[in-house]
């Protein structure tokens, strides 16, 4: 979790530094250029995702296709509701996007492909959290899998 909030402060930093982004407030404590429930939305949201994705049914197919067909959709998700979240923000007056940045109802029109692929990459990396919490499988002398 530490990797992703500095992740998302070096990203957003990035975004300020370039005037893509502004911050409207200064009526809470910032962290580098974010205010601190940056780095805490962003947290959320990858937690929130995760569960998502280790909730989701387990179905009769490859793990590759499962977790490529989950990941897709917690990537779907993502992606609509990111763009969601940061419009009804930026709309509030707490931050906006460059006038050459600003067109998707006030938001950056490439959000939804970022959280598209931010969605992707939790989902992908909570099914690789979550095998390695499971107990290991091996085959016994009668060919059954055995716990270790």
């Amino acid at each position: 979790m530490g990797a992703g909030a500095a992740a998302s402060l070096i990203g957003d930093h990035s975004h300020v530094a370039t005037g893509t982004t502004e911050y409207l407030t200064d009526a809470v404590p910032f962290i580098w250029s974010s205010p601190i429930w940056f780095p805490l939305l962003v947290a959320f949201a990858t937690v929130s995702l995760a569960e998502l994705r280790m909730r989701a049914p387990r179905t009769l197919v490859t793990p590759r296709q499962g977790v490529a067909g989950v990941a897709a959709v917690c990537g779907v998700l993502a992606g609509i509701v990111g763009p969601i979240v940061e419009a009804v923000i930026a709309g509030a007056g707490v931050f906006r996007y460059a006038d050459d940045s600003d067109s998707l109802f006030g938001v950056a029109p490439w959000l939804p492909a970022l959280y598209f692929a931010f969605g992707v990459v939790v989902a992908v990396l909570a099914e690789i959290a979550a095998k390695d919490r499971e107990p290991s499988v091996r085959s016994s002398a009668s060919g059954t899998p055995a716990q270790r």
